[in-house]
């Protein structure tokens, strides 16, 4: 392990800040710390949210590309159910995408 001044250090952890946390959780706003045992105590806390956040945000962008293929162009007000809803809403809409004929049918409230 690098002692507390090693020069390493603080390169390390601008790289964690800079490089590496971006890509893996580009729409995450990290904040910035000061150490890099800070960074981990906030990795080992947030990343399990991080990753769900990250996930929703892929889910949602699949969902919006499936339902624009089969219904064509989005309203706006369904582009932005998609990008607020949960993991489970998500799935949800995506079974009922399968057997839609409409894009009401797809966000009605459950029967």
């Amino acid at each position: 392990m690098l002692n507390e001044g090693h020069p390493l250090r603080k390169i390390f952890k601008r790289w964690l800040q800079l490089v590496l946390i971006p890509r893996w959780f580009p729409e995450v706003d990290i904040p910035e710390v000061d150490s890099l045992e800070e960074y981990q105590e906030m990795m080992e806390q947030e990343m399990p949210e991080w990753t769900r956040q990250t996930l929703a945000k892929g889910e949602a962008a699949v969902l919006k590309r499936q339902i624009q293929r089969k219904f064509g162009t989005l309203p706006d007000a369904i582009r932005s159910r998609l990008e607020a809803a949960n993991a489970e809403q998500l799935l949800d809409w995506a079974d009922r995408l399968i057997m839609a004929e409409t894009l009401d049918e797809v966000f009605s409230p459950a029967r």
